[in-house]
């Protein structure tokens, strides 16, 4: 099963830019794998709803931890992940973080 989730960056507590991210969720035996087929982050656990939580907080921590770490543009461009611009880009100031919401 695949679906899409929308990964918002913010700055200054409002959303500047985003993603859209391909979540793929597949049982294997008693466990549902979870995992963002552009990232490459993945999870696992008996409960879809609790690996699909899991995934969503994953990916918000790795794009969280290529922000702070200052190569944001280079690793999405390297996974093709195209960034949209949200109304007023042009006017946010300081550090950017992550939320993503399914």
């Amino acid at each position: 099963m695949r679906e899409s989730c929308v990964a918002l960056r913010y700055k200054d507590g409002k959303p500047f830019q985003g993603v859209i991210l391909t979540l793929d969720f597949h049982k294997e035996n008693t466990l549902w794998a979870a995992g963002c087929l552009e990232l490459g982050t993945a999870t696992d656990d008996s409960d879809i709803d609790v690996a699909r939580k899991e995934l969503l907080e994953n990916i918000s921590l790795q794009l969280d931890g290529a922000e702070e770490l200052g190569f944001i543009a280079e690793y999405l461009k390297e996974r093709n992940i195209h960034v949209f611009a949200l109304p007023e880009e042009q006017t946010r100031t300081g550090a950017a973080t992550w939320a993503v919401t399914a």
